[in-house]
């Protein structure tokens, strides 16, 4: 629970990045406060979305990529549709894919401290 609640709030952090990043592309003056809430909702709905996704094990990393990718945008451009986010398909698109890039890039870093620590407590064991 820790983990996720830790990756939820990493990437609600990198979503309100990209989306400075792009008001600041697109030359927009102000960001309303109540959008913050809305990244944070839309990351915990692709996070609890993608857990679920996880019990189905697909055997193709391929296919459990484009699924992921699906899920991820389908949130995207439903929550754009209810919070009436004036953006064009291929930002919600862009926004959708970069949110995947993060969550793979945290599931790594994640993999790889795991396995530091197990190296560690096999180096502990040995000695």
């Amino acid at each position: 629970m820790k983990k996720m609640l830790t990756n939820i709030f990493a990437t609600t952090g990198f979503s309100l990045v990209l989306l400075t990043v792009i008001a600041v592309f697109f030359k927009v003056q102000w960001l309303l406060l109540i959008t913050i809430f809305q990244v944070l909702l839309a990351n915990i709905l692709i996070h609890l979305s993608l857990l679920i996704r996880q019990k189905w094990e697909l055997q193709s990393v391929f296919l459990a990529a484009v699924t992921d990718i699906v899920i991820i945008n389908g949130i995207v451009f439903l929550l754009s549709k209810v919070f009436s986010w004036n953006v064009g398909n291929w930002v919600l698109l862009l926004i959708g894919s970069v949110l995947y890039l993060i969550s793979r890039l945290l599931d790594l870093f994640y993999l790889n401290q795991e396995a530091r620590e197990i190296n560690l407590l096999i180096r502990k064991r040995r000695h």
